[in-house]
Order: structure tokens, then C-alpha cells, then sequence
């Protein structure tokens, strides 16, 4: 199958969610999964070791091997002696040996890892997780203090580990990810990311990067669009196509190379999947464990039935699509924006309904929100009920001026900025002298859903390794529950009321726009806004770890079913269809129409809004409504900002599906007449693992300025739940 993407260009991408994207395809190959090649040897610049304070003992210390200050793996310390035995001894023969301590680790004879016991002359040192905890706010640079004792005497040295730390950040606003480092697999292997391979669909990956040499995995197919690379002439052209090595900075750059930044699953591998290309069957490439991918298009019209059924396919082909919910929540970029910025923008509320393509819609994504680095939704993310969790993307980037504001440091380009339109031109990043040349090919202002997303395939990569056999719909529910909410210790920063805001339209009514956090009817806490709540790494790999003891993680070891509602003629109004309630029950299996014995699992609904229109005068497009709103501009969009839906479920959860004021380019008669058999599906997440019986009902709600086709409507709308029966 064949998705078109000549009507989707690459004046859409813009370093943040949107761009153009191309994909065909189904089945998966039966192509073997092979091993990444070993990572070359780490260029390593650790600062000295040198004596501070005390006496000259004559000891010197050497690292022979590099350990890692952020895993526990520890650095292998060579010492030696350069004076006189004697010298140190005392009057009264005390012990002479040296003894080492340290101010924040621990020095050992033995590895704590292996138990492998140190040669004479050789010690460990390590930073155990409690230990690195407690050392000072800006942990990223440790001053580590080790203190020697020979007989009588005493020196003291000074040792400088890790990287630097600026601006914006909060202590405990992160994703959990040291402690999960400190995690082993069933290998007995740290969890990093090892052996697992992360498709970045995006533009193409600058893998001649010093961040990403060692992290490019070529697959035994070849085809143009895999690994393409990147050249000064592309990036000259338009430096936004370094976009896709950012993801991949975010994702897996290299760690202890001395250089850069380090990924989140720094022992993963990447292969660069390049969207520009028309011939990618991204379902066939069975070597891939997850997809990255930091895009989206947000147009009723994108209609691509070979979309959503190539991305079926990898989910059931346990290859999770981590997908950005995009970054239009202040912004429409549709006809009409002016009337649109005087309401959404000027009222503080969603402007985008990001449900509307294909590449939005479909159920089987994980879709990823954003957080600041002061613990709350990044301006710009989107929000919605089809959200699954939030990964860090920050804000826009230290500028040096009042709105400056954290960002994500990642990796840029091989290049010198000045080469291309720098990303970082002008900014105290950029120009601080003493940091200038460490900084040239990074940049600090990688943000929006697009940086959030590959935090979240990160911590993906991380559980996958933990967990080797894990399935899409297992990697849902422990991301799902495992998540930092509002009401995690800790976590208060979440917190935010229920949005209500007056209506002009609807005689200044009050309006909820948005619920804010609430527990649905399996307990788990959701909102709008994060979705179930901020990744956390060290919580979803010991779920991993421990998911056949638990009974909805290992029912999810299988793909769930579909069951459709049949009641006819759901859909009812009392005002002639400005305000309309259905009500969706006798739910059957939708391949063989059997009635569930069972209460159903819920794993996602969705509802088939096919058939939705406004009511028309004489058959014509515009009636007197859209005429009173409009004056003489023709624009759906702006009709359908002045629409709200909300669901209900069986057990009582009340989600906001479509808020007031944001937009949705759809139209029921024009969506039917350019795709008769098309199905459009609107998800929402927030039911998860509530309990469904066949005769439960579901109630929606639209409330609307504008007269509902009631007829219309109820020849095709209905609820799909997709889930588990016992």
C-alpha cells in the first residue's frame, strides 16, 4: 500500500513537530535481528587527579580505565608510591598502608559490579545511586575529594567528574533516568539502552556527528532513504534538517567520550529513517525495536487509510511509534488565525483539536506531551484525551533576556555554526569564550514535542532492554502506570485546576474547557494536559522487570480486540441539534459480531465521527448560521471552533474530547464525498483499563453554535472499544 506525500512538503517542518512525512506498506520481513557492531573505543578527557592539600606522600594516581559517575560502573584507579617507604612510617610501627577515601563515592578492592578483586597497586572507585543523590544540587559536575593516609601522614586530592549544568533546571524535575541506569537486565548488563535498535523517522541523521559515530546500526536491506546522512549543502539550505539528528542526540548520543551530551539510551543504536523519501515501508523493517518519530500534520483531508494500517501493523508486530502530539496550543495556522487569536490565545486556551489527520488519529501511537524544566506543560505542547504520557522538551532556550527559558541541549551538526544558519547564533550559550569550543557542534535550543518525544523513546529503549519480549500494548500499560502525576510526591508542579472560561457566543456562559486531573474508573490519575502523567525511567524497567507477576501487564502480551457499539439511532436532541446526546451500548466483536461473555479491559475507544455535519439550508453549503457567525467568509473551521464534546463512560469518567475554540477543519458531507467507505475515528485514552460489559453505555455530548445534522449523524456514528475479555 502507498501513501502520497506530494500535498506534504518540508516547508513544514520547523525544528519542532511539523513536517511532511512519506510511508507505504504492511507485512514485516522475515529478515533476522542482528547485533549492533561493537562501539569503537571512547575518546576519554577525565580531568587529573591532583594533590590539593596535606603533605606530599608521593602518591600519584592514574585512571586505567574509565568508569561512569552516572551508572556506578566504576573507574579502575592505578596509585603509586614515589617516596621512601620510611618517610611515612612512624615511631611507633603503625600500619603503613595507604587508605583511600572519598568525600562523595566509595573506594573499594573490589568491583562492585563483577566482585572481581583489584591487582596490588589498583583501587575502585564508584558512585553508588544513594551517593550521587546526595551530592550537591548541580550533580552534572561533581569536585570529588579523596583523602590518603600512609602511616601518619595525609594528602589530600581533587578530582572533577561529569559535565556542566546551566540554567533553568529544577532538582528532581526529570525523568527518574540515573537511577533506571543503575539497573541490571537478566544479563547481568547495566540498563543503557544495549542491543536495542531505534528507528528515527525523521530527516536525515548526521551520523559523521562525534556524538553519533558510534550509534549508526545499517541493516543488511538497503534502500536510499536508510541512513542517508546529511551534507553542508542541505544543511545550508535549510539548517532545520539537522532536526533529526537532535532526536537522535536526545535518544542515544554517546556517553563517556568526552564530547557532547549523552543520550538516554546511550548503549542503543540508531537507523536514520529518512520521511522525504516516497518509498518507505517502515512495517517491513522487522530489525527495529521502537520508532522515533517527531512529526505530525494537522489536516481533516490527510486521509490515508495505508497510514494507519501500516501503523497497526507495528504494533502488532511489537514495534511501538512514540509520536509528538505537536506544539499548537497558542497557535491555529488556519484561515481566519485572527479570529481565532482573539479567542483561544486570548483566553489562554487549546486553539488546535490535533486529532484531524491520519498521522494524529491512530490508536495504535503512544503520543507524547511536553514538560518545562519547571516541572509544568511546555507553552507550546498540545493537549487533547488521545495523549499518552510527557517527556521533557522545555521551552525556547537561554537567550540572556527576561523570557529566557530552558531548552534541551542536544546534539546540532558536524559543522561549524558559522557555516549555516546557527540554531544558537547570538546566544550566551554560543558566546561564552571559555566554553565556546566544547559547544560548537551542540546546540541548547532543541525543544517542542519533537524533543519531548525522543525522552520518551529513550526510557522506551531502556524498558525494552529490560524487557526483551515486550509487546506495544505491555509498553503502554507500564508507561501508563508508572508515570510521575499530580499527585506523586514531588510532583505538585503538575497540578492545575479545571479550565473555565466565559463563552461570547453562548450569551457569556461559563464553559469548562478543560477537566484538569481526575481518576478514571480503574484509579489511574489523567488529564488533558500530561496524559497519565511525566515518564519515570527507574519505575517503568523495574515494571518491565516484573510483568508476567503482574495480571494486566501479562494479559497484554497479546494484541486486544475490537467491539463496536450496535444500538441504532444513538444520538438524540431536544433543541433541534444545537445540543446532542448519544448514548453507545450492545457492544459485539467486530470481526465475527459475537457478544462479549465478559466485562471488556479497556485498552483505547474511539469514535466514529464519519458522519458528523451541520445541518444546511436547501442543501447548500453555508445555511444562516454559518452566514450570522461568519458574515461573508466561508470557513468550517472557524464553525467547528465553536463546537465542544465531551464522553462519559460506563463508570462514570468525564473527558473533554473537543474543547471550545479549537480547531478542526472537519466536514461530515465533504469527508463522505471525497472518501465514501473512510472511517474517521477520534480517540481518547483516559478509560484505560476501565471495565466495560456489553450492555454498559457510553454517553457523548456536542454542544454546538451551529445546528447538527441529527439525521446524518446517526447513520453512522457509533463506539469502538478495543480491549481484553477473560
Amino acid at each position: 500500500m502507498y501513501l502520497s506525500v506530494k500535498k506534504l512538503t518540508l516547508a513544514l517542518l520547523n525544528a519542532l513537530v511539523f513536517t511532511s512525512l512519506t510511508a507505504c506498506g504492511s507485512g514485516g520481513s522475515d529478515e533476522p535481528k542482528p547485533k549492533p557492531d561493537p562501539k569503537p573505543d571512547p575518546v576519554v578527557e577525565e580531568d587529573e587527579i591532583k594533590r590539593t592539600g596535606g603533605n606530599d606522600i608521593g602518591v600519584t594516581f592514574d585512571i586505567k580505565e574509565t568508569g561512569d559517575m552516572f551508572t556506578g560502573k566504576p573507574y579502575l584507579l592505578k596509585y603509586k608510591n614515589t617516596h621512601s617507604e620510611e618517610a611515612a612510617k612512624s615511631d611507633d610501627e603503625e600500619d603503613d598502608a595507604i587508605k583511600v577515601t572519598a568525600k562523595y563515592g566509595e573506594i573499594s578492592e573490589i568491583n562492585p559490579l563483577t566482585g572481581e578483586k583489584a591487582k596490588s597497586g589498583e583501587l575502585y572507585y564508584y558512585l553508588p545511586e544513594e551517593a550521587l543523590a546526595d551530592t550537591p544540587e548541580d550533580f552534572y559536575r561533581i569536585d570529588e575529594k579523596l583523602t590518603v593516609l600512609y602511616g601518619k601522614q595525609k594528602a589530600v586530592y581533587t578530582w572533577s567528574l561529569g559535565t556542566d549544568n546551566e540554567h533553568g533546571d529544577v532538582k528532581g524535575i526529570d525523568l527518574n533516568v540515573v537511577p533506571a541506569w543503575h539497573l541490571k537486565d537478566l544479563n547481568d548488563d547495566l540498563i543503557s539502552g544495549k542491543n536495542v535498535i531505534v528507528g528515527v523517522y525523521d530527516t536525515s541523521v548526521d551520523f559523521e556527528h562525534e556524538d553519533l559515530k558510534a550509534k549508526k546500526y545499517q541493516p543488511s536491506i538497503s534502500e536510499d532513504y536508510i541512513n542517508k546522512g546529511l551534507t553542508l549543502s542541505e544543511i545550508k539550505n535549510n539548517s532545520s534538517v539537522l532536526h533529526g539528528s537532535s532526536v537522535s542526540g536526545i535518544i542515544a548520543a554517546e556517553a563517556n567520550n568526552g564530547r557532547g551530551v549523552r543520550g538516554i539510551a546511550f548503549d542503543a543504536h540508531i537507523t536514520s529513517l529518512d520521511l522525504n523519501y516516497e518509498d518507505i515501508n517502515v512495517s517491513k523493517h522487522s530489525f527495529l525495536d521502537i520508532i522515533n518519530a517527531s512529526i505530525g500534520y494537522n489536516s481533516s483531508y490527510y486521509y490515508e487509510p495505508a497510514w494507519e494500517l501500516n501503523l497497526q501493523a507495528l504494533a502488532e508486530n511489537n514495534i511501538p511509534f512514540i509520536k509528538a502530539i505537536g506544539n499548537s496550543f497558542d497557535n491555529v495556522g488556519y484561515d481566519h488565525e485572527e479570529d481565532y487569536n482573539q479567542k483561544c490565545t486570548g483566553l489562554g486556551v487549546n486553539c488546535t483539536f490535533t486529532q484531524n489527520s491520519s498521522l494524529e488519529r491512530s490508536r495504535y501511537q503512544i503520543i507524547v506531551g511536553a514538560l518545562n524544566s519547571l516541572g509544568k506543560k511546555s507553552s507550546y505542547s498540545s493537549v487533547g484525551s488521545h495523549i499518552w504520557v510527557t517527556g521533557t522538551g522545555g521551552e525556547f532556550g537561554y537567550n540572556g533576556k527576561d523570557n529566557s527559558s530552558a531548552a534541551v541541549v542536544s546534539v546540532l551538526s558536524r559543522f561549524l555554526p558559522d557555516s549555516y544558519e546557527d540554531w544558537d547564533k547570538g546566544t550566551p550559550w554560543r558566546k561564552n569564550s571559555s566554553k565556546y569550543n566544547g559547544r560548537l557542534l551542540y546546540t541548547h535550543r532543541m525543544n517542542g514535542t519533537s524533543a519531548a518525544t525522543p525522552s520518551v523513546t529513550g526510557v522506551s529503549a531502556l524498558v525494552i532492554q529490560a524487557k526483551p519480549d515486550i509487546t506495544v500494548p505491555q509498553l503502554r500499560y507500564i508507561l501508563a502506570t508508572t508515570s510521575n502525576n499530580d499527585e506523586t510526591p514531588g510532583w505538585s508542579s503538575l497540578q492545575y485546576s479545571p479550565v473555565v472560561k466565559t463563552v461570547p457566543e453562548f450569551d457569556s456562559e461559563s464553559m469548562v474547557f478543560d477537566y484538569g486531573w481526575y481518576t478514571n474508573g480503574a484509579g489511574l490519575r489523567f488529564s488533558n494536559y500530561y496524559g497519565f502523567g511525566v515518564v519515570n525511567a527507574k519505575k517503568a524497567v523495574e515494571k518491565a522487570m516484573n510483568c508476567n507477576s503482574d495480571e494486566l501487564c501479562r494479559k497484554r502480551e497479546v494484541f486486544p480486540s475490537d467491539f463496536k457499539s450496535t444500538n441504532v439511532n444513538p444520538c438524540t436532541s431536544d433543541d433541534d441539534g444545537y445540543t446532542v446526546t448519544c448514548r453507545f451500548t450492545d457492544f459485539a466483536g467486530v470481526d465475527y459480531q459475537e457478544t462479549p461473555s465478559s466485562e471488556i479491559d479497556v485498552e483505547n475507544v474511539a469514535i466514529d465521527l464519519t458522519s458528523f455535519s451541520y445541518l444546511k439550508n436547501n442543501a447548500s453549503f453555508l445555511d444562516d448560521c454559518y452566514m450570522a457567525i461568519l458574515g461573508k467568509r466561508s470557513a468550517v473551521g472557524y464553525v467547528n471552533s465553536l463546537l465542544q464534546i465531551d464522553m462519559t463512560s460506563p463508570s462514570g469518567t468525564r473527558t473533554k474530547i473537543k474543547s471550545f475554540y479549537s480547531n478542526w477543519d472537519f466536514e461530515g458531507h465533504v469527508f463522505k464525498k471525497m472518501y465514501p467507505n473512510g472511517e474517521f475515528l477520534i480517540n481518547t485514552s483516559d478509560y484505560y483499563t476501565e471495565k466495560v460489559s456489553a450492555s454498559d453505555t457510553f454517553t457523548m455530548e456536542f454542544r454546538s453554535k451551529c445546528k447538527i445534522d441529527l439525521d446524518n449523524l446517526n447513520s453512522r456514528i457509533s463506539v469502538v472499544v478495543n480491549g481484553y475479555t477473560d
